[in-house]
């Protein structure tokens, strides 16, 4: 059990989880404790891969110590983070097979679902090992289950995760089964456009469902913060247009976007 009265700082990454446009987990946690410093390095499209280097340079920059709580929650395998100074840093594209940046003889050559399992569990495993062996408290979690892979009825994934499940076994249960009941529900529909011929049915879960999860792995979570998810999705569901979201929101995405600069 996290002790929230001990945490002076809050570091959280993941993808567009923990980083969006209305309130995720990242901000139930840091209504839970207003009095810590917070820094949201997650991003949208982001990869298991590049939260891991942004851990890494944090940790070194930042000096994480047992008054901080590391929180991450990882996402998809099938990602392509990649590194480009001339693009002005990461590129994160999401899913390499939704996407419109990689062309089609590339995905056609590169991208292995299987291949970006054995990867990114390699990574992730290592990564866990080495934050649960620090002086910080961490949480981490999945946002779908680490067999939830693009091409599942491959007989070779089992064994994947066999060779990590003494570590996959100790994480609860992800965000997607454990609250979402496998169902990416729409968490909001909204247009684009003012003359509304782009509707968006987005699946990014409602502030409440993030509250729901926290609690339901464990964490102390407040009325207090209840009320603030409750509230917010409903200010969440009047809300007719994209812009709309990110104006009703402009508190919260300031504080997201207030994290420390990174190095590179």
């Amino acid at each position: 059990m996290i002790d929230f009265s001990k945490i002076k700082r809050i570091f959280v990454f993941g993808c567009s989880f923990t980083q969006y446009c209305w309130p995720t987990w990242a901000n139930m946690l840091q209504k839970e404790m207003p009095e810590a410093e917070f820094y949201n390095f997650g991003l949208c499209g982001s990869g298991n891969i590049s939260m891991i280097c942004k851990i890494s340079e944090m940790f070194y920059k930042m000096k994480f110590n047992e008054n901080d709580l590391v929180a991450v929650m990882w996402t998809t395998y099938c990602r392509e983070d990649r590194y480009v100074s001339k693009e002005n840093g990461w590129m994160m594209v999401g899913n390499i097979f939704t996407q419109q940046t990689y062309d089609k003889s590339f995905i056609e050559k590169f991208a292995d679902p299987k291949g970006y399992m054995i990867r990114d569990l390699g990574l992730i495993v290592t990564a866990t090992n080495w934050l649960r062996s620090q002086t910080f408290q961490t949480l981490l979690m999945p946002s779908v289950p680490f067999d939830y892979q693009q091409d599942e009825k491959d007989p070779n994934i089992k064994i994947i995760l066999d060779n990590y499940s003494s570590i996959l076994s100790t994480y609860p249960k992800s965000m997607l089964e454990l609250e979402l009941d496998f169902n990416f529900e729409w968490g909001h529909i909204y247009y684009s456009d003012k003359d509304k011929k782009n509707q968006t049915k987005d699946y990014h879960p409602s502030p409440v469902r993030y509250w729901n999860y926290l609690k339901k792995v464990g964490l102390p979570m407040t009325p207090l913060t209840y009320k603030y998810a409750v509230d917010s999705t409903a200010r969440l569901i009047k809300c007719e247009f994209r812009h709309e979201i990110e104006e009703t929101f402009r508190e919260e995405n300031t504080i997201n976007h207030n994290s420390f600069r990174m190095l590179f």
